[in-house]
């Protein structure tokens, strides 16, 4: 199935919790069509990875604001997947790290870091061709998007791909802690006061436990397709 790229490109919008596969899906989905991806949950890590590096607490909202003010971002998709440079640095492979990931599930929590970063994926989807991904794209960033997915998965199966993951990047960690881990951050950022997890009325859910990523890229192009036709 092809995508007419002389249609006009609109905003993908596609939310999960984590280990659901919206990297992946995104990733290919860009790929197939001739968009560009945008990973907000990126923005949130390389925050928590550059509080790390000058010595600030994840728990200092105020300090976090003024990183994520100053911080550059960009995303670039290549065939192999999606680098992302912060301040002209690929820091692809250390934002995958669970220690990142964790501390920007907890900065996420935070309005003014979260209101910081709004504007900037906003003017990122101003000219639409983007598949964004993240947890609140479709109720709080992209609410006018015309495709919306919630992509999601069992908590078993999003536990053995995170775990096969990290050990294909060296990094050893017990299944059982995976898991928990994944389960704590999903009461996290479905609890949040601000933006929490959620599947809007108007989003499509696609439970990628059992479905390939081809399947799943399909069934989103299907949807692309229509949405252009409107």
């Amino acid at each position: 199935m092809t995508i007419d790229s002389n249609k006009k490109k609109i905003i993908v919008a596609i939310d999960g919790p984590s280990g659901s596969g919206k990297s992946t899906v995104a990733q290919n989905l860009a790929l197939s069509i001739g968009y560009n991806v945008l990973d907000t949950g990126a923005l949130y890590r390389s925050i928590a990875l550059q509080a790390v590096r000058c010595g600030v607490s994840w728990d200092n909202a105020v300090e976090l604001e003024k990183i994520s003010q100053k911080l550059s971002v960009t995303f670039k998709t290549y065939r192999h997947g999606t680098k992302v440079y912060m301040n002209g640095e690929d820091v692809s492979a250390l934002l995958r790290n669970p220690h990142i990931a964790d501390g920007a599930s907890r900065l996420s929590t935070f309005s003014i870091v979260r209101s910081a970063l709004l504007d900037l994926q906003r003017q990122m989807g101003e000219r639409g061709g983007i598949i964004a991904e993240g947890r609140d794209i479709a109720s709080v960033v992209f609410p006018q998007a015309p495709v919306k997915i919630f992509l999601t998965a069992s908590l078993a199966k999003r536990a053995g791909r995170r775990h096969a993951e990290f050990k294909t990047k060296g990094i050893v960690l017990p299944l059982e802690q995976i898991t928990e881990q994944i389960s704590v951050r999903d009461q996290r950022d479905r609890n949040r006061e601000i933006a929490p997890l959620l599947c809007t009325e108007d989003a499509e859910t696609i439970d990628s436990s059992f479905l390939s990523v081809d399947e799943i890229v399909d069934q989103i192009k299907c949807l692309i397709l229509v949405a252009e036709k409107q």
